[in-house]
């Protein structure tokens, strides 16, 4: 295969961990550390059962679209930094039934859709993890991106990684994104055409920034919601604490508590009022 046939249209995700090094440093066994794998293979699991549910679980069409579509998404830890890709370029589905189901723009709105609820799902399910529990910030883009497989060697299946899109979306994490949030890219914007299709996954922050909202999820009323939500909070309260000292960290942590007790007020005030126990009290940060 050359180079060219793989150097096509993804979009591309990438979460950077927020406080990795303290992690690291504070790591201190191989049971620490495989903790902290469990934590990852956990987290996927997790993705891999709901994708078939992330539209409608009731419908087998939809069911199968969301299998098709996660086969398509590719998941690498390296350092600090989680990158997860899909091409665009191709998005049919293997089963005729479900291509003729979509048209082609309902096709490619489909994928995106899935593809930024996985990234979702990722976000919370490490966010929300006992033995993880680290926040991120991050950035979502579209456009070139290679991914070509190497030879292996022995058990090892290695990749070249050649991407602009990783560079993009690298510098909205690092430079750009600031606080614990996972900005969207104007590339983004202008492939998609308008955020109609996207209303509870893509919001406007309170600087007008557009980002993934991480709590899309509460829009399914589950009760898992409120485990979720309580490995959050105690997370946020742990890293809050561990961070008394340091402000330019804090003030990350803040921007994300006004966020969590934002999208919790609103369910609340829909009469969602189980989540009230899950609001945090800003002025003790």
């Amino acid at each position: 295969m050359s180079i060219e046939k793989t150097n096509s249209n993804y979009i591309v995700a990438c979460l950077d961990i927020l406080g990795y090094q303290n992690l690291v440093n504070n790591t201190h066994s191989v049971d620490d550390i495989d903790k902290i794998k469990n934590a990852f293979e956990e987290t996927l699991n997790v993705v891999k059962k709901m994708s078939e549910e992330l539209i409608n679980e009731s419908d087998s069409v939809f069911r199968k679209a969301n299998k098709d579509i996660f086969k398509k998404v590719s998941f690498r830890l390296i350092s600090d930094t989680f990158l997860i890709s899909m091409p665009l370029d191709n998005c049919d589905f293997s089963d005729t039934k479900i291509q003729q189901y979509f048209n082609v723009k309902e096709r490619i709105e489909s994928h995106i859709i899935s593809f930024l609820a996985i990234v979702t799902i990722i976000y919370y399910r490490l966010s929300m993890n006992e033995d993880f529990g680290y926040f991120m910030r991050g950035g979502i883009s579209v456009g070139e991106h290679c991914e070509y497989p190497l030879p292996s060697i022995g058990s090892v299946h290695n990749t070249f990684l050649f991407s602009k899109t990783f560079i993009e979306c690298y510098d909205l994490a690092e430079n750009k994104a600031k606080y614990i949030r996972v900005l969207v890219s104007d590339k983004f914007l202008d492939f998609v055409g308008n955020l109609s299709m996207f209303e509870n996954i893509i919001f406007y922050d309170k600087e007008g920034l557009r980002c993934l909202n991480i709590y899309s999820f509460l829009a399914k009323k589950s009760l898992g919601n409120t485990q979720i939500l309580g490995g959050i909070k105690n997370n946020l309260l742990k890293r809050i604490g561990e961070n008394r000292t340091k402000p330019y960290i804090l003030e990350k942590y803040r921007y994300f508590v006004e966020y969590h007790n934002q999208k919790l007020s609103e369910q609340i005030q829909s009469g969602e009022t189980q989540y009230k126990d899950y609001l945090i009290d800003i002025t003790k940060i």
